[in-house]
């Protein structure tokens, strides 16, 4: 989209009629050579004339006839450029990435700075759109996937955090007080057989709440050792990647897939281990990544905490969902969902079917409900996330039709234990759907 901009600006402008028209790929080439030094040298501002140099330097090192001041012009008067106070820098940093990609794309030098210097870490668009050009770059998902599982293999060493800190298999559809401090209980155990720092497992054994601000200095350091947030941002590189990348081979993109799914296992141990100090201090801000806590959470501790641990699932889903899904990577997701065995990934794919809707999500889900237990958290957790989507997303008309049907058989499974035939779907009463409080689509 980004290329056809250019286009029209370039090629379809009556106003520079008489002007000699830019070559669209010439201009990229220039223009991704100075998003290069930008990146490198740390900077988004410079002045006309230094952009007219550099630009300049770079056409007639490679013979080419580019007008770099109309090119200027052009760019500033389509709000490409802007004015900040008396320098020039592109509006939105989304240009910059867009064009180093293409300098990517053309030249193995930079490609391999951007990837070897982990630059795509804290710029993932970049990737987004070097991988986008053709759909096509095998080599660098294969160069990010061996990246990720570093990172996720030191923060899995150096924790230590086993399955048995997520404690939702053994919770309830709708967890008493009881059940509650039966998951702390639990999570406790995970936490006190792990490899985390001794003032983070004391957090879970002492029942005061005196000890905060030992707590709070034991955070960062984790944060430091563990690379949590390297690995956020990596997984949001590598997600952006493979939705943009139809065309490598299909081993490639279940390999992806598959690290994507156990990084997203890893972020949830950690929060659940983190639960404590949202639940006291209603936020948590470490290494450029910050968890808060909104409004609408219980006034006591042990239930926010609670609260905090049940919610789970979604908040992992709500981090990383804009970055994987496309219409396109329905095929991919369901594959994944019906080859995975971990009940948590499960779960959360499931989540994900039913906030994107992508082609078979509802076989999915289907498949999902009637294969897990009736009591379960699990199932209070499909219900609960399938009336929130209903009632605040934009969904067509088949898809409202259908989730209706999923929220009364979800009913229907729990009340009547299991039973999900059309019967006992119909006797569970229409006040459990929920109303819509966005317009619905035509």
């Amino acid at each position: 989209m980004i290329e056809r901009i250019l286009f029209i600006l370039f090629n379809l402008n009556d106003k520079y009629i008489h002007k000699s028209i830019p070559d669209v790929k010439d201009c990229e080439y220039a223009l991704g050579r100075f998003c290069e030094y930008l990146i490198k040298e740390e900077q988004q501002i410079f002045e006309r004339d230094f952009f007219i140099e550099k630009l300049t330097s770079y056409c007639t090192e490679k013979l080419l006839s580019l007008d770099i001041s109309f090119v200027f012009d052009i760019m500033y008067e389509n709000n490409i450029l802007v004015l900040n106070e008396d320098h020039f820098m592109f509006k939105g940093t989304y240009w910059i990435y867009y064009f180093a990609a293409r300098r990517m794309y053309a030249n193995d030098e930079f490609k391999n700075y951007i990837l070897n210097q982990e630059e795509y870490v804290t710029s993932p668009e970049i990737i987004e759109f070097y991988s986008g050009i053709d759909r096509n770059r095998g080599e660098v998902l294969e160069k990010l996937n061996e990246e990720l599982k570093k990172t996720f293999e030191s923060i899995d060493k150096k924790a230590q955090l086993g399955d048995e800190v997520i404690p939702l298999a053994s919770v309830e559809w709708n967890p008493s007080q009881a059940s509650l401090l039966k998951m702390k209980e639990v999570i406790n155990e995970g936490v006190q057989d792990s490899a985390l720092p001794t003032a983070l497992k004391d957090k879970y054994a002492d029942n005061g709440h005196d000890q905060l601000k030992p707590y709070e200095q034991s955070v960062n350091s984790i944060m430091k050792e563990y690379e949590f947030s390297c690995l956020i941002q990596q997984v949001k590189a590598i997600s952006r990647a493979l939705r943009n990348s139809d065309y490598v081979s299909t081993e490639i993109k279940r390999e992806i897939l598959n690290t994507i799914k156990q990084s997203w296992k890893q972020v949830s141990k950690i929060l659940f281990a983190l639960g404590p100090m949202l639940a006291q201090n209603g936020q948590a801000s470490f290494e450029g990544q910050g968890f808060t806590l909104t409004d609408g959470f219980s006034t006591s501790l042990d239930v926010r905490m609670g609260e905090i641990w049940t919610a789970n699932p979604e908040n992992v889903i709500t981090m990383f969902k804009d970055d994987i899904y496309s219409n396109k990577i329905g095929p991919l997701l369901y594959d994944g969902f019906i080859n995975e065995d971990d009940p948590l990934i499960r779960h959360l794919l499931v989540l994900l079917f039913i906030n994107e809707r992508p082609v078979k999500w509802l076989d999915a889900v289907n498949s999902y409900i009637e294969n897990i237990p009736y009591n379960s958290f699990y199932l209070g957790n499909v219900l609960g996330n399938l009336r929130q989507v209903y009632k605040y997303s934009f969904i067509e008309n088949e898809d409202l039709k259908s989730m209706r049907h999923l929220i009364k058989k979800v009913s229907a499974i729990h009340e009547f234990k299991g039973k999900h035939d059309q019967v006992s779907v119909n006797k569970i009463r229409a006040k459990i759907i929920p109303k819509r409080s966005v317009e619905e689509l035509e």
